[in-house]
């Protein structure tokens, strides 16, 4: 019984210490500062999720783009669980995203921290991707 115990006690004490800690980002001045930090900040809606080495690959078509941003979709990384500070999107829901580059990637800390009413605030109105036309497919060659 002792034994069955202490394996109890070292499973819960191990998930605690794997889990997600959001440090900053509660106050206005922390949220600020957030966006002065990520190198990408976007408006857009998930096209598709895949899975790959424990980290979700999310591909977004942008709308509205205010920090980093030149193009119209993205691929987004982010730990697959939320332990591990996953951020968690569905197939076809809107999102504004703080992310940072190489390799572009978001958790759900920065998620929580999002205002897009305070990235206006400080950034405007950023530049709109909403009438540019999708990236078309390469063709297969006969």
């Amino acid at each position: 019984m002792k034994t069955f115990c202490s394996i109890l006690i070292i499973f819960f004490a191990y998930n605690l210490a794997l889990a997600c800690s959001c440090q900053r980002g509660q106050t206005e001045e922390e949220k600020i500062e957030v966006i002065n930090d990520v190198s990408i900040i976007f408006y857009g809606k998930v096209v598709s999720i895949s899975s790959a080495d424990n980290k979700l690959k999310v591909k977004f078509q942008v709308s509205r783009s205010w920090k980093g941003l030149n193009k119209n979709e993205i691929i987004v990384t982010t730990a697959s669980s939320s332990p591990a500070c996953g951020a968690k999107f569905n197939v076809g829901e809107s999102r504004t995203v703080y992310a940072t580059d190489n390799p572009v990637s978001t958790s759900s800390c920065w998620m929580m921290m999002v205002d897009e009413k305070l990235v206006r605030q400080q950034l405007g109105e950023g530049k709109s991707f909403a009438t540019l036309p999708r990236r078309k497919p390469k063709r297969k060659k006969p």
